[in-house]
């Protein structure tokens, strides 16, 4: 069934309605919705020419009944996907990666400063006092860093590194300090994972707790 042989019972009730006999030339056009344009020229009595463009809500009216994909502004049915000839021709757009550092500005690492050094409390159901610090990088932009492992030697005006890595337990902060890297030292008497925390195999050789694990050692054999 064409459009034009849609639309007619509608045409002859409106018409009716306005007794209206002679309709020469009808264009309408919806502002309603902003992203959309209905632009709708009839040619009366005779409906050999009809041209419809519509790419939007519903046109008002005696167009309403439009056997197109038109719907109203508050409809909830979904948007039809794209075409095959339309993602042909290129028409989907790829999605951009959103970085989870923006601050470190696609740089592994950045140099800064810190402003003030305080504690803050987790999320539920933890409950603990994590160290954190406000630090102003090198590119002038100012984060929250999070301070891995147990004690540190930083307080206000110490030069850090920071890099990317958030804290699942501590809404906002999303860097973290790099331990055993400019002025801030690595996690004393760290046995386990010390590349992590910066922690020497010399300094842990020299430590008294080094020792007095390698005395237990000798002990118990």
């Amino acid at each position: 069934m064409s459009v034009a042989a849609t639309l007619l019972p509608s045409l002859r009730a409106a018409c009716a309605r306005t007794r209206s006999t002679r309709l020469h030339n009808v264009n309408l056009s919806s502002s309603t919705a902003s992203p959309s344009h209905c632009t709708t020229s009839l040619r009366w009595p005779s409906l050999t020419t009809l041209s419809v463009q519509s790419s939007g809500p519903a046109a008002i009216g005696i167009f309403s009944a439009l056997p197109s994909q038109q719907r109203s502004a508050f409809s909830t049915t979904p948007v039809p996907r794209a075409t095959l000839n339309q993602v042909i021709r290129g028409i989907r757009m790829p999605k951009l990666k959103k970085s989870a550092a923006p601050a470190l500005d696609g740089c592994p690492q950045r140099r800064g400063v810190c402003l003030k050094v305080f504690t803050i409390k987790p999320k539920k159901p933890n409950s603990a006092q994590r160290k954190v610090t406000r630090v102003r990088l090198t590119t002038g932009k100012t984060v929250l860093a999070y301070i891995p492992g147990e004690g540190h030697n930083l307080q206000e005006h110490s030069v850090v590194l920071v890099r990317g890595g958030r804290v699942s337990d501590c809404p906002g902060v999303r860097y973290k300090i790099v331990r055993g890297a400019l002025d801030c030292q690595g996690v004393v008497n760290r046995t386990k994972g010390r590349s992590k925390y910066g922690t020497k195999v010399s300094v842990l050789m020299n430590s008294n707790f080094f020792k007095f694990c390698a005395a237990e050692r000798r002990f118990s054999a």
